[in-house]
């Protein structure tokens, strides 16, 4: 922004305000977010993941794997 020209001075000055807003919502909004969320999974067990049979066993294809 110091050493570049006179012409892209407001481009470099909006990029710059951008990169502090977004590491700002980054760091503290997301987290905030976030944590609220999260909170209401405090205490209640993890849901089961549904397992297939398709993907436990190897499907047997004659002449290729017998």
């Amino acid at each position: 922004m110091i050493y570049g020209p006179k012409d892209i001075f407001g481009f470099n000055a909006a990029m710059l305000v951008g990169c502090i807003v977004g590491t700002y919502s980054s760091m503290f909004i997301a987290l905030a977010i976030f944590l609220k969320l999260e909170s209401r999974n405090i205490g209640k067990a993890p849901k089961a993941k549904k397992v297939y049979e398709d993907s436990i066993k190897e499907k047997m294809i004659k002449g290729i794997n017998c």
